[in-house]
């Protein structure tokens, strides 16, 4: 991991996302090899380690009877912020995660989505450089998640974030580098441009069309221009292809005589967007 950047780990339930997490924080025992953070084994300097840093764990661990203040101020000062820098820091993480006007409320009034909030916000609150994010959006609202991207975004240049996620478009918005997990390995790792240049499957072609439009004679039409193109979907006045990335030098004909003569296809318009 890069100083100042978001590295993503993405990967299903189950590939192995959150065991990673509890083995970089000594939560698990590794069985074999070591890591080091600033310079600190996880293995013989733990007590070291964990002081590096700050961890939002996949479930939320809250004590229902404490405000989000209370728990603020507690993992503020286990990480050694006292007086008038942590007053500060809290009150800086409340306003960060949208949480001020629930400064004194205790965590069980709280909604999932603040509780999650809450979670982030004791993961940075004192101030780590290394910050461990377990699935940090799950149980957000689309609202909230996107409050949640612009802060992580925002706080990835004083900190260097490592998250678990398994939304597609989370890494890709987020990750400056995106490491993919499956059945508790690696298959791969890069930027997301790299990834999807590598692996991804190219382009998607929408087409909205009218009612009496034949998607298979449609294909075929498509297909003339694009011969590798492949009908992924046909519903109701929507049809989508799918274009490979070695077909983009022949699209510009395609989508050239789409603008033009569209209505004589059926088309009434048509997007195309770069897959995830």
């Amino acid at each position: 991991m890069e100083e100042g950047q978001i590295s993503v780990l993405l990967g299903h339930n189950g590939a192995g996302k959150s065991t990673i997490m509890n083995m970089l924080t000594g939560m698990l025992a590794a069985d074999a090899g070591d890591c080091y953070i600033y310079g600190h084994s996880i293995r013989n300097e733990l007590r070291a380690v964990r002081q590096e840093i700050g961890y939002c764990p996949q479930h939320n661990v809250l004590w229902p009877e404490l405000t989000c203040e209370e728990h603020l101020n507690f993992f503020a000062s286990i990480k050694g912020l006292d007086g008038e820098a942590r007053d500060t820091a809290i009150t800086t993480m409340l306003r960060a995660v949208d949480l001020e006007e629930k400064r004194h409320y205790r965590s069980s009034a709280l909604s999932g989505g603040q509780k999650r909030k809450l979670c982030v916000a004791m993961a940075f609150v004192g101030g780590c450089r290394l910050v461990f994010l377990d699935e940090p959006t799950a149980g957000m609202d689309v609202g909230a998640r996107r409050h949640t991207w612009e802060l992580l975004q925002k706080m990835s240049s004083d900190h260097t974030i490592l998250l678990t996620t398994h939304f597609m478009d989370e890494a890709d918005l987020l990750g400056h580098k995106i490491a993919i997990m499956s059945n508790g390995s690696l298959q791969c790792q890069g930027s997301s441009l790299f990834l999807k240049s590598r692996l991804g499957v190219g382009y998607t072609l929408v087409l909205s069309v009218q009612p009496n439009v034949n998607p298979h004679s449609l294909a075929q039409g498509i297909q003339n221009f694009v011969p590798q193109a492949e009908l992924m979907s046909a519903g109701t006045g929507e049809i989508c292809f799918r274009v490979p990335t070695a077909s983009l030098s022949v699209l510009p004909p395609l989508l050239a005589e789409l603008e033009s003569n569209g209505p004589l296809w059926g088309v009434n318009n048509f997007t195309l967007r770069k897959s995830s």
